[in-house]
């Protein structure tokens, strides 16, 4: 089977070589098997799930007619560290809300995790489908089992964090019991990193997990991102990303009231609490959060005083009031911003430009709202982490037609980034 994962998603036979919906090449599709195709004595039933790393299928042990498993496939060699940490840690914690570990092994290169196979929907489905804000209630039965596999987690020496729980990693089953799924991400302790998968869900990540300005994480991490998983099943909406918020002038959250005004106070109040940028601002651990949304503590207000101002020198990007108690920490390579106010421009060539493309004409009119852009190019030092870091191989932070062309050109780093005379800190790039 062939998956157009750099177009439409389309699952496609064996033996086309074009999508067969939206016409792209399958030259670089993801190959995965088919129903009916046997890994060892696994038997595919079918896909479950499929992404830049590999792929979840329905399988069935040959040697136990009938049984039902969820085998997890790795496509990168580098995630077999991930598999082999994720299964000698977590087959040693059985617990009614994760699933059950049974093995893991490797076949032509690829590793693989024989995991309990989950009947039901995630809870990213189940929004979907509901298309707006689910019932304050509901949530809240999904919210404390949550609570207790986190606590649970949270409680272990050292502690184990998932670092990735958001609405598509949390199942529910037809019994309505909530499993958390998807470890690939975990990290066990507040020092070593177990896990060799780079990657984050942006609408879900805080900020200290950005694999750009990475920092300390603990269960405060785990917290923010129940707290935006509870965001955006109360409200409907995706949060704005840690990032986005850091470097606006204002705090672009929407406090949850807002756009479900049915909210109870001390739910909208814990979660507001939950996704403050600052890890020390948070409820300090899962327990304190879990009273929180049951009102059976006072949770007080984002921090709007002492007011954090930025001297006229520095960098726009936190803006003139930060609502947290203390600024985070800035990276370097957050460039200086200036704001655009709202009006019109003039966009493409005129006509009498000869060296100008069809694309570029013909020459017209926008209005655009006021936005802030870097107030010179992006530098070298500025793009470095994005380069040295994971930016090239994780498709999170490219557009479809960008990837694509990454994938088709292969391309590993900027086309002159080797050029000694364009290598400098203060180049842009």
């Amino acid at each position: 089977m062939l998956i157009c994962k750099d177009g439409c998603g389309t699952h496609n036979p064996d033996t086309v070589s074009v999508c067969q919906h939206c016409q792209r090449s399958l030259r670089s599709a993801l190959r995965l098997y088919n129903p009916g195709d046997r890994v060892r004595d696994y038997r595919i039933g079918k896909i479950i799930g499929w992404g830049g790393f590999g792929a979840v299928y329905k399988a069935e042990d040959t040697r136990t007619p009938g049984s039902r498993f969820a085998l997890k496939e790795s496509l990168d060699p580098s995630g077999m560290t991930s598999f082999q940490g994720e299964f000698a840690v977590l087959q040693q914690h059985p617990h009614p809300h994760l699933p059950r570990y049974e093995a893991m092994f490797v076949e032509q290169g690829n590793g693989y995790l024989v995991m309990e196979f989950i009947p039901g929907q995630s809870l990213e489905e189940l929004s979907a489908k509901a298309g707006g804000p689910l019932e304050e209630t509901q949530v809240l039965g999904f919210a404390l089992q949550l609570c207790a596999v986190l606590d649970y987690l949270h409680r272990q020496n050292p502690p184990i964090l998932h670092r990735d729980l958001k609405p598509a990693n949390v199942r529910l089953t037809p019994s309505g019991l909530i499993k958390l799924v998807d470890f690939g991400l975990f990290k066990q302790g507040t020092d070593q990193v177990i896990s060799s998968r780079l990657g984050l869900s942006p609408a879900y990540a805080p900020l200290e997990q950005h694999p750009l300005n990475p920092g300390h994480t603990d269960q405060r991490s785990d917290i923010y991102s129940l707290g935006a998983t509870l965001y955006q099943l109360l409200t409907g909406t995706l949060p704005e990303t840690s990032f986005d918020r850091i470097a606006a002038a204002s705090d672009l959250l929407v406090p949850p009231e807002r756009l479900n005004p049915r909210l109870s106070r001390h739910v909208a109040a814990a979660i507001s609490k939950a996704l403050n940028l600052a890890m020390q601002d948070r409820p300090q651990d899962i327990a304190s959060f879990r009273l929180a949304l049951l009102g059976q503590a006072p949770v007080q207000p984002t921090a709007v005083t002492p007011t954090v101002r930025v001297p006229p020198q520095a960098s726009p990007v936190v803006g003139p009031t930060v609502r947290v108690s203390q600024a985070p920490k800035l990276p370097a390579w957050v460039p200086e911003l200036v704001k655009v106010p709202v009006g019109p421009f003039l966009m493409g060539s005129s006509d009498r430009d000869k060296a100008a493309s069809s694309t570029e004409k013909p020459q017209h009119t926008l209005t655009l709202p006021d936005y802030w852009i870097g107030k010179t190019s992006v530098t070298n030092a500025q793009f470095r982490p994005f380069v040295e870091g994971d930016g090239y191989t994780n498709r999170t932070y490219w557009t479809a037609a960008g990837w694509q062309r990454r994938e088709g050109e292969k391309l590993v780093k900027p086309k002159y980034w080797d050029d000694a005379k364009r290598r400098g800190g203060d180049v842009a790039s």
